[in-house]
């Protein structure tokens, strides 16, 4: 889809120009060893920005940079976890997928809101205070207690 009439991208810009642009960010998502998109935008002569206006004013555009985004987060995990080459590591993909990521983000959220609504007891307790309360029967005693429901 075109962008809207009144805007310097449209003048600029033809349907297939755009079209070249979508195959050459996925390309690049795909071929280039790199896993930022400023180095795509250097080799087009611009800055980070421009791509982002872009991905605003044509729609199409938008659609192939949250696919290279995808293709950019598979990249990393691949040089992660798979090449051993690289000297990348695991920590590299856990501190760089949310930027490319909507799963990994969506993840690492859910994991957060866990930790932070995690109320239940037995989490107060150090493993020495579990012990102590083994050997005097508090324990076997919190085990048979029935759950709460969320709500309570």
């Amino acid at each position: 889809m075109a962008a809207a009439k009144n805007n310097k991208y449209n003048a600029k810009y033809t349907e297939a120009d755009i079209d070249k642009l979508c195959v050459e960010l996925l390309d690049f998502a795909e071929n280039h060893k790199s896993i930022h998109f400023a180095k795509f935008c250097r080799m087009k002569g611009f800055y980070k920005q421009w791509l982002l206006q872009m991905c605003d004013h044509h729609s199409k555009l938008r659609a192939a940079y949250d696919e290279a985004k995808e293709l950019m987060a598979m990249k990393i995990g691949d040089l992660c976890f798979y090449d051993k080459e690289s000297g990348v590591n695991a920590n590299f993909g856990k501190d760089n997928l949310f930027r490319y990521d909507k799963e990994w983000v969506a993840h690492m959220k859910w994991k957060s809101d866990i930790a932070k609504n995690n109320d239940d007891e037995t989490t107060k307790y150090s493993l020495s205070d579990i012990k102590n309360m083994k050997a005097d029967g508090t324990l076997d005693s919190l085990l048979t207690q029935p759950e709460k429901a969320p709500h309570e």
